[in-house]
């Protein structure tokens, strides 16, 4: 009898302690599992849009290649006047161990490329990557010190940025001139969001997001490790050199900083990987164009920026003390 009450103490002991927890966080989990939503479809979007089968992108695959895989038609699509391919449910597209005929690549293409057919595994696979990443920036912002009260529109900023970070790669990704590794960095807003976050609530909540950044650039670039390297370094060093600006004209300077950063990490990367260095002039005129530019809009959205969410960043406390100002004197 006395170990059923105890069990009976320690059950209620923990659903009290679950409930009154959600109680004091519940705008915090509603931001978790709306912004798990949120991503959940843009990742839908990417991928019935892409042309990857089995988790593979079409490039993966070639004629005459010994298939490693055996894939499994799980619909019917039939042929057209513009394909006259015909795909029969549970027919065994490639076989593994075999060479990939003309007519398996055909069909594999079609597959692909048809709007019917959604690689769900790939949704899956990225859906617990999505997951696992939420439960990672959960975490940190619950158990990083940081000294401070986290505020409600702190996190809902972090997810506003993740949200058109990800947008961008994942999207912009898919034209041609932007599906290089490399390419694809030049329009992506990292450093921008990671100097607002610095101004606005700190290098330590700026250092986080640029590791949240990085690991959603690395799935909705394909997990292009170049791109996600990239990404992580730029963000870093934003966060560096804003930490130590005094005045806001000073972001001018910072963006012509992080754009000889960019150059330098965009060469390393080049020469770690054993890329050709064809078109790296027009590539580094992109990286330095990233670079100046973000500098140039953190200076214009600051202002607005602060004012939206009643900020005390370092620019607004030292503009509040200025003897200068009229009320002052």
């Amino acid at each position: 009898m006395k170990k059923n009450d105890e069990k009976k103490q320690i059950t209620a002991s923990f659903f009290s302690a679950c409930g009154q927890y959600i109680k004091a966080k519940y705008p915090f989990l509603i931001l978790f599992f709306v912004g798990i939503i949120l991503v959940s479809v843009l990742n839908f979007m990417k991928i019935s849009t892409a042309q990857s089968v089995a988790n593979f992108a079409l490039s993966d695959f070639e004629i005459g290649q010994i298939s490693d895989r055996t894939i499994i038609a799980d619909r019917t699509l039939t042929a057209d006047n513009l394909d006259p391919i015909t795909v029969i449910k549970g027919e065994k597209i490639i076989k593994k161990g075999f060479p990939i005929t003309e007519e398996g690549f055909a069909k594999l293409k079609k597959m692909s490329e048809s709007p019917l057919y959604i690689d769900y595994r790939a949704f899956a696979n990225n859906e617990l990557f999505i997951l696992l990443l939420a439960i990672l920036w959960y975490l940190l912002f619950t158990f990083i010190p940081f000294g401070r009260q986290i505020l409600f529109k702190e996190c809902l900023l972090h997810l506003i940025l993740f949200i058109i970070v990800y947008s961008v790669t994942a999207f912009m990704g898919k034209l041609s001139f932007f599906s290089d590794p490399y390419r694809i960095c030049i329009v992506i807003p990292t450093a921008i969001c990671i100097m607002l976050v610095t101004i606005l609530y700190g290098n330590i909540s700026a250092v986080l997001l640029s590791f949240i950044l990085s690991l959603g650039v690395l799935n909705a670039s394909g997990w292009q490790i170049p791109t996600f390297l990239f990404t992580l370094l730029s963000a870093l060093s934003s966060s560096g050199i804003v930490r130590k600006i005094e005045r806001r004209l000073d972001l001018v300077v910072a963006g012509i900083l992080l754009a000889l950063f960019e150059v330098v990490f965009t060469l390393l990367m080049q020469v770690i990987f054993n890329e050709t260095f064809t078109e790296l002039l027009p590539l580094l005129g992109g990286i330095i164009s990233n670079g100046f530019i973000s500098g140039i809009l953190t200076l214009g959205l600051l202002t607005p920026m602060e004012i939206m969410l009643n900020t005390a960043s370092v620019f607004r406390l030292m503009d509040l003390s200025d003897n200068n100002v009229p009320i002052f004197k």
